[in-house]
């Protein structure tokens, strides 16, 4: 659009339980200001919008616009997993014109990513578990088998 280049990332805050969208003009060479009316949505598995957010903003170049689309991640990662992630695949749609245009077919535009998730299985034997005191912490690390994967802890007491 106006030779600018756009992207849109999802963010997942944990910490809050949100689901972010930031709708992004990277620096390039298109004009100053560019206003633009979008639509993003959330699809489940046959292609229905489980959730929909719309709205105008006017970008400049390196513009961020952060858009929160769900308010709580249970609700999609856990409580509806099935229907919002089908085959652990979370769909996200952008549609986005230029204000006062018509969405032209033949400049539509289509882009896929696909977010893995990291499952690992393991057996952890604790030594002398049967001598636990009902008072006492006792804490285990497993050490992490890849970089970049979260250090789990499990205590018993």
């Amino acid at each position: 659009m106006e030779k600018s280049n756009w992207s849109l990332k999802v963010d997942s805050v944990f910490r809050t339980k949100t689901l972010d969208l930031l709708l992004s003009r990277e620096e390039d060479n298109g004009p100053d200001n560019i206003e633009i009316e979008f639509e993003l949505s959330i699809f489940d598995t046959d292609g229905s919008p489980l959730g929909m957010t719309a709205g105008k903003e006017t970008c400049t170049s390196s513009h961020h616009y952060w858009l929160r689309l769900y308010q709580d991640t249970d609700v999609i990662f856990f409580r509806r997993r099935g229907k919002f992630l089908p085959n652990d695949t979370f769909t996200v749609g952008c549609r986005m014109w230029r204000t006062g245009t018509e969405i032209s077919i033949r400049d539509t535009c289509f882009a896929r990513t696909l977010l893995g998730i990291d499952r690992r299985c393991f057996v952890w034997g604790i030594r002398e578990f049967s001598t636990l005191l009902p008072e006492k912490k006792r804490t285990y690390y497993l050490d992490r088998t890849s970089h970049g994967s979260p250090k789990l802890i499990l205590s018993l007491f």
